[in-house]
């Protein structure tokens, strides 16, 4: 996880006072509680949403996807749906946008 040390990280900042072994264990299940506790808080913000489609259109898709200079299919379908419902564009940046928004 992004901003979130890692297990070494988070021994190696803590393991000076440490004498035990009973203590790193301890250490160990604290830092399994908090990163279970921040991978739920970060859980709760997505929403899956499960697509089913043709080999077919999938096809159309990842072409489409790369014509667009996407490599995320997730960011691409995102995006067309946004510009669909406000009647837009897609681009793959936002330099794109502003370019286009200069010769307007």
């Amino acid at each position: 996880m992004n901003n979130f040390p890692s297990l070494k990280e988070y021994l190696s900042a803590r393991t000076a006072t440490l004498k035990t072994q009973a203590e790193l264990q301890e250490l160990k299940r604290v830092y399994r509680n908090l990163y279970h506790q921040e991978y739920m808080r970060r859980k709760k913000d997505l929403h899956t949403i499960t697509l089913r489609i043709t080999k077919r259109e999938c096809k159309h898709l990842q072409k489409n996807m790369k014509e667009h200079n996407y490599t995320s299919m997730n960011k691409f379908l995102l995006d067309c749906i946004q510009a669909y419902l406000s009647q837009g564009y897609v681009f793959p940046n936002k330099k794109d946008t502003q370019d286009l928004n200069k010769y307007l």
